[in-house]
């Protein structure tokens, strides 16, 4: 099961639209007229057979999550500024078959989906301001097959996103891995794959040789060596700022070759010591709890489990050698 990318710009892949195609034909949403009773509807309908209708104007957008199955998230807008979103889900396949959930989600916003546990994940955050690495404002909702559940834990923006890279990655062949700095100006490291991740105090320069682990959207998870002390570092940094093959200086970096394992870490030369947490573990998402009063909850309650945690930025004092 492939999962999407948790980056606002491209949350869900594609902008919202009446109409998507998937691998088992169309789903669309038609506008249903308000009759003087009721508010105008949004009714879904996969091949041309209404699957329900939600209240509201609906847009859809195909998560570029999928396996045996397409899934198709339906937003809904409101009309109050206070409440605008809710959501629902529809997966179509295997076959002609196609189930769409009950509404859930209500005001908070479209953030990412992935895949746990070969189960869809879809991710929606609380409206408003928020620190990135710190405000716990994503909430995570697990698709049951016939029924939608929320998982118990809120994760900030940044672990939101890295627990989706985590299971959305690329690995990268160690002969395509080493990678010089180019461009202009500092690179900065981030702790999710994610613009608003960044560390501001973290970075390496042009001619820095890094060692690519894995690719996710716009971002490559990298490991440094210090030239200087042989110590080591970790995290995510912009892809398009990587050129290609460096020299033998920078061959794989022990210990952290292994996706998913922490190295020790230490700044890039020339970083600021004031610096981030050396590893940053992917947060542990709770096993869905059963319902008691329904039978098909009678057996163990379904856990998703997390990916492994990925190496993030640490540092160590390093001398200043340049202002970067």
């Amino acid at each position: 099961m492939a999962a999407l990318c948790a980056l606002p710009a491209i949350a869900w892949g594609q902008a919202e639209s009446a109409g998507v195609e998937t691998r088992f034909g169309p789903v669309a949403a038609q506008a249903v007229p308000p009759d003087g009773t009721r508010p105008g509807r949004s009714d879904i309908l996969f091949r041309g057979a209404s699957l329900g209708q939600v209240d509201g104007t609906a847009g859809l957008v195909k998560l570029s999550v999928h396996d045996e199955a397409d899934y198709v998230l339906v937003d809904v807008a409101l009309p109050d500024p206070q409440c605008r979103h809710r959501f629902a889900v529809v997966q179509v396949g295997p076959g002609d078959a196609a189930t769409m959930s009950q509404p859930f989600g209500d005001c908070l916003a479209g953030f990412g989906a992935r895949s746990a546990g070969g189960k869809l994940v879809i991710q929606l955050a609380q409206d408003g301001p928020a620190q990135p690495q710190r405000d716990p404002v994503v909430h995570e909702f697990v698709w049951m097959q016939d029924r939608v559940k929320e998982l118990t834990g809120v994760l900030t923006r940044c672990e939101a996103a890295q627990t989706t890279a985590a299971s959305r990655w690329t690995s990268v062949a160690p002969a395509r891995a080493v990678r010089t700095v180019g461009g202009t100006g500092r690179l900065h490291f981030h702790t999710a794959p994610l613009d608003e991740c960044r560390l501001p105090d973290l970075f390496v320069i042009q001619g820095d040789v890094l060692t690519v682990l894995h690719t996710y959207a716009d971002f490559a998870n990298v490991a440094y060596r210090n030239p200087r002390t042989g110590r080591e570092a970790g995290g995510w940094v912009r892809l398009d700022r990587l050129a290609g093959a460096a020299g033998a200086a920078g061959a794989a970096v022990p210990g952290v070759a292994t996706p998913g394992a922490a190295a020790p870490g230490t700044a890039p030369s020339g970083a600021n010591p004031a610096a981030s947490p050396g590893v940053l573990a992917t947060p542990a998402v709770p096993a869905v709890p059963a319902d008691p009063t329904d039978p098909a909850d009678n057996a163990a309650p379904v856990a998703v489990p997390a990916p492994a945690a990925v190496p993030a930025p640490a540092a160590v004092p390093v001398p200043q050698t340049q202002d970067r």
